[in-house]
């Protein structure tokens, strides 16, 4: 009864009504200010990069954000807003590095935290130089035209790209397009601009200004030529004891001038090569000789390889003392024969120095009894020389017990 009349006071409802919204408001209060956890995976961004540098490689494509703070603060951040950077304009050198990882676009009332917090990035520096073109194939003779390509323009061709690549570069090689033409004229084509290393490959990935130059190809009808075998000549000698044999690149050779001197052609020789001391394999650029009524010659050298080697011979060495090894004392034996031929191969100088005293052949008899015994004849290997045969090389020894 009482509490039906104090609720029928407006004061008392009042006071009521206004601890139930504090309570209702601190529970809410205390709901929205606790503290959560939340993960976002980020893609990884790269900031500007100092001039002239690339980005090769990195360790991550994406991060884990992880951001803690109030229940309301976190519930605002969406993923597309957060940005997390790797900042890359302080690496001015070729290399790897380990780079932090920073994060922005978020509440500042939030802590964050990024896994990984480093990251190995790989850059490289572009780079440019430049270098001369050089002419290649420039002049060819090719049925009975000649061509001459010449530049119009030797200025040096930029060469950039990265350092790695361009430091590979060794030359820019000009190779004119003198294809389809079959007749003697002066014209303009432009010529391919490559970039090569000291081995002469392309190297790949660099960019070349301009990438082809302006070049004259003027193309001369040549005579009739007669194709002939190239005779390379010789001054001096090898030492003694030495032999040598040639190859020659090319063999043969295209010699040309009036059709009525072709029969006349046999050969073509070189300048004469000094073989004098000469112990070692050795090439040389051997000079063409222009025969009696010859015009002209399609080449003026040719690579010859002479092959300078040891003068192997053979020589006999006979009545070589046979001896026979490790007999037992109580016996004596008699070979069929007291000597032996040997017949040795090598280089002649070893040979001619040889003194045959020092070759030793023998029969051995070690546990070998009374008896008839066929055996093989055994001896010791000169040194630095083959032992060709030695006859005979296998005997029979009649072995019998000492008389007393």
């Amino acid at each position: 009864m009482h509490v039906e009349r104090l609720l029928q006071r407006d004061g008392v409802v009042r006071v009521l009504s206004i601890l139930l919204a504090l309570i209702l408001w601190f529970n809410i209060s205390g709901t929205q200010s606790a503290e959560v956890q939340k993960s976002f995976p980020v893609k990884l961004q790269t900031s500007m990069t100092a001039a002239g540098m690339l980005v090769l490689g990195q360790g991550q494509q994406t991060v884990e954000v992880n951001i803690k703070g109030p229940k309301r603060e976190v519930a605002t951040v969406r993923v597309e807003n957060i940005q997390a950077k790797l900042n890359l304009l302080g690496f001015t050198d070729s290399g790897q590095y380990l780079v932090p990882v920073s994060v922005e676009g978020l509440p500042q009332t939030v802590s964050v935290g990024v896994e990984p917090q480093q990251v190995f990035v790989t850059l490289e520096k572009q780079v440019k130089k430049g270098l001369v073109p050089v002419l290649v194939n420039g002049e060819r003779v090719q049925d009975n035209l000649k061509f001459q390509a010449a530049l119009k323009d030797q200025s040096p061709v930029e060469v950039s790209g990265l350092q790695r690549e361009v430091a590979r570069v060794a030359r820019i090689e000009a190779r004119p397009d003198m294809s389809g033409i079959t007749e003697a004229l002066e014209t303009q084509r432009p010529a391919n601009l490559i970039a090569v290393d000291a081995s002469g490959m392309e190297v790949p990935n660099i960019n070349l200004t301009p990438q082809t130059l302006p070049t004259v190809i003027r193309v001369f009808r040549l005579p009739p030529f007669k194709e002939v075998p190239v005779q390379p000549k010789f001054s001096g000698r090898v030492p003694d004891g030495y032999t040598f044999s040639v190859s020659i690149d090319p063999d043969t050779i295209r010699v040309r001038g009036p059709q009525e001197q072709h029969q006349s052609w046999e050969e073509v020789i070189t300048a004469p090569i000094d073989l004098s001391g000469q112990i070692e394999p050795f090439t040389v650029q051997a000079q063409l000789v222009k025969p009696p009524g010859a015009e002209s010659l399609d080449r003026d050298y040719i690579t010859v390889t002479v092959n300078v080697t040891e003068l192997w011979t053979e020589r006999m060495f006979s009545k070589v003392k046979l001896d026979h090894w490790h007999l037992a004392a109580n016996l004596e034996a008699l070979p069929a024969v007291q000597e032996v031929t040997f017949r040795l191969s090598g280089p002649k100088l070893i040979l001619d120095k040889f003194n045959p005293d020092n070759l030793v052949a023998h029969l051995e008899l070690e546990n070998l009894g009374p008896g008839t015994h066929a055996l093989p004849v055994r001896f010791t290997k000169p040194r630095g020389l083959e032992v060709v045969s030695v006859e005979p090389d296998r005997l029979e020894i009649s072995i019998s017990e000492k008389k007393p």
